[in-house]
């Protein structure tokens, strides 16, 4: 069972159930996370002295989405919001796939999160979004087997080692927390619809009691 610490703080980050619903939770939580992901991948650009357009790369996936996060819970709205996201992340993914080595980098596991996005908040995602997602990732692949002068090269093999190691890990444990937060939002939403359901089955049974005392007051049944 949550603590009610954790839910007090899940609530201030992803906003009360009594206010936004369980599909907007999770889009908060989504771009909490990517917005944290930029941060960290700040962090270890800098340590690692990788080339400057990837802190910039890094940078527009930090402060877009803290606009977005912010925007949605004040406005309490995020449809609208749904899309446009999409579509700034997939063109900041495929810009960053050339300056951090195309297939040898690092940005080519944070499409993971791109398609993990889709799948959740876009209808019918593997329609068009996901398979366009997959093709655009071939197509780099071969415009990086064609013109691999067009990609801007690690400077070293040690530098390409740390940043696709740390990159493979984050991306995998920002996916694991997405599915992490959507199943326990879901199990919250779930145990506070039993709780409301038995209580208004109990509510029931009391006036149930309650109207059938009246009527033997009144004399309409045999005491």
């Amino acid at each position: 069972m949550k603590s009610p610490t954790i839910a007090k703080y899940t609530a201030g980050v992803l906003g009360d159930a009594g206010e936004y619903t369980f599909e907007h939770r999770i889009f908060n939580a989504v771009l909490a996370l990517v917005a944290l992901t930029g941060v960290v991948t700040i962090g270890y650009n800098l340590l690692l002295g990788n080339h400057y357009l990837q802190n910039v790369v890094s940078l527009g996936c930090t402060l877009f989405p803290l606009f977005c996060f912010l925007h949605s819970k004040r406005r309490k709205q995020y449809k609208a919001l749904v899309l446009p996201v999409a579509v700034y992340f997939y063109l900041l993914l495929s810009a960053g796939f050339f300056v951090t080595d195309g297939l040898n980098g690092s940005l080519p596991y944070f499409f993971f999160i791109l398609i993990v996005y889709c799948v959740i908040f876009v209808e019918r995602p593997f329609v068009f979004c996901v398979p366009f997602v997959l093709a655009t990732i071939v197509a780099m692949a071969v415009i990086e087997y064609r013109y691999p002068e067009l990609f801007i090269p690690y400077d070293t093999r040690m530098q390409r080692f740390y940043d696709v190691t740390l990159s493979i890990v984050l991306s995998f444990s920002i996916n694991s927390l997405i599915l992490w937060v959507i199943f326990n939002e879901y199990v919250r939403e779930h145990n506070e619809r039993d709780s409301m359901l038995r209580q208004a089955i109990r509510d029931r049974e009391r006036i149930d009691q309650a109207m059938r005392e009246i009527k033997v007051l009144h004399g309409f049944l045999p005491i």
